[in-house]
């Protein structure tokens, strides 16, 4: 096994993690951000990974959304 060590500036971290997390199973074994002497674990194992229905759920609660009339205006904007 070998461990590959690089910096990325803050702006382009999210996009470096979701490069890394999308490699098949098995090829990355650990993956974790040092940052400021504290280490967070970033699981690549997808069978660890968190819900996104459970992790997202009522993010838009408050801003009074109603599903119907929302979904509706996306069809018609098809329909123009």
């Amino acid at each position: 096994m070998q461990v590959i060590q690089f910096k990325v500036n803050d702006n382009y971290i999210q996009l470096i993690l979701s490069m890394l997390q999308s490699l098949k199973n098995g090829i990355i074994e650990d993956l974790s951000i040092i940052k400021n002497g504290s280490k967070q674990i970033v699981n690549s194992d997808s069978s660890k990974d968190i819900d996104i229905f459970s992790k997202t759920a009522g993010i838009i609660l408050s801003h009074n959304i109603d599903p119907i009339e929302w979904q509706n205006s996306i069809r018609s904007e098809w329909d123009r």
